[in-house]
């Protein structure tokens, strides 16, 4: 019987280090938005009997609103009240983008320079695998420009196709 209160003893002083840390390392979640979001459904349910016993008022009065337009329901304070119009969070991060453009747009690939960025010091090693993978696919060996920027090596080649220079991506 010994064993098993130090059993529990070890549980309880492990699930006290789990709160701790849980507590220091999510005090937002924990403290501000667990309690709001129980708050929140006990608030959503108490507008809704709201919205029940004042039936007969704003019934007439939001009917003869949406008949004439005159916009009084659309004023900012009555949107608590609709529970089906809330954002979600990801609704909350995205904004509203319009794209311009309907159709797919013909880029011409060999008016852009094309740039190779590597970590491994040594540039020459760098055109070599470059050289190889272009060789892996038959296409021709060209030459590569290659320089150093701090601790990169760049290697650039404008006459390579689009279908090259993403393979030499996955190849590097």
């Amino acid at each position: 019987m010994e064993t098993f209160s130090y059993t529990v003893s070890a549980i309880i002083v492990l699930l006290l280090i789990v709160l701790v840390v849980t507590v220091i390392k999510y005090p937002r979640d924990i403290l501000i938005e667990a309690p709001a979001g129980i708050l929140k459904i006990g608030v959503e349910r108490f507008l809704w009997y709201i919205q029940l016993f004042a039936l007969p008022i704003w019934l007439p009065l939001w009917l003869l609103d949406n008949h004439f337009k005159w916009g009084i329901f659309k004023h900012r304070i009555f949107k608590i009240f609709d529970s089906s119009k809330r954002k979600t969070d990801a609704e909350d991060e995205l904004r509203d983008l319009e794209y311009k453009e309907t159709e797919r747009l013909n880029l011409k690939f060999s008016d852009y320079s094309k740039y190779f960025i590597s970590s491994k010091p040594d540039h020459r090693k760098v055109v070599s695998c470059l050289c190889e993978g272009l060789e892996s696919i038959g296409k021709q060996k060209t030459e590569f420009k290659s320089f150093k920027v701090g601790t990169l090596t760049v290697a650039h080649n404008n006459e390579i196709d689009l279908y090259a220079f993403h393979y030499l991506i996955q190849w590097m």
